[in-house]
């Protein structure tokens, strides 16, 4: 769980709390029990039939939000994509199921893998630190990052850089980039840096409309949990 979802969570569990407590005190649960103050009995005459109703309004209320928040950050859609989070809690991305936890090359940590070996699909949420890149200018940086997808190809085929946005989320600074690769396969990257960290959304496929709108949906489903301080 990320400090920002607790966070958002915390609110509606205190609210239930508060729900409950003004409940049981209008059924005399808590507080002074009958007939042990007069001052009491009147008071509660007047005020406990109202507690009684207001009580589980206040339960109800901050149920209704926690499932709206806990859904907001474990959303699972009705075709079954489902939200999963870095180790790290910085970041999460949909998936269309479960993915497999691996360790992957070069240092990526928590790597969150799909594959549909059938249709030679991947995706892949994952991040790894870069220590030796302190210092560098961030622009820098990226295109060191583009060097590197674009030198990822089999055989002789030459990469083809269809696409690239500048992108800001939760002030962290980041870059979108779709290749080609022949006509054999299109990549969808969502990369951001966080100091020496670096966190990656890829998806690869065949090209065909019905994977690349898949595959568009799982990058643009990339979210970070936390904000840049």
């Amino acid at each position: 769980m990320s400090a920002q979802m607790f966070g958002e969570l915390l609110p509606n569990g205190i609210s239930i709390l508060i729900g409950i407590c003004v409940t049981l005190v209008g059924f005399r649960v808590f507080g002074k029990k009958p007939g042990v103050s007069e001052e009491a009995d009147r008071w509660h005459a007047k005020t406990g039939k109202w507690l009684k109703l207001l009580g589980p309004v206040i339960v109800l209320g901050g149920l209704v939000s926690l499932v709206a928040t806990t859904n907001k950050y474990w959303p699972r859609t009705a075709d079954g994509w489902s939200r999963h989070t870095t180790t790290d809690g910085a970041c999460s991305v949909e998936f269309p199921h479960a993915p497999e936890h691996d360790v992957g090359s070069e240092g990526e940590e928590n790597r969150l893998v799909v594959s549909l070996s059938g249709r030679n699909v991947n995706y892949s949420l994952t991040f790894s630190d870069v220590p030796e890149w302190t210092g560098i200018p961030l622009e820098e940086q990226f295109n060191k990052l583009r060097e590197h997808y674009m030198g990822k190809s089999s055989g002789s085929t030459t990469p083809l850089l269809l696409d690239e946005r500048v992108l800001t989320e939760n002030g962290f600074p980041g870059r979108e980039y779709h290749i080609a690769v022949g006509h054999q396969f299109v990549t969808r990257i969502k990369v951001f840096i966080n100091g020496s960290r670096v966190y990656r959304a890829i998806a690869v496929n065949p090209p065909d409309i019905e994977l690349d709108s898949k595959s568009q949906r799982f990058i643009d489903s990339f979210r970070f949990e936390i904000r840049k301080p």
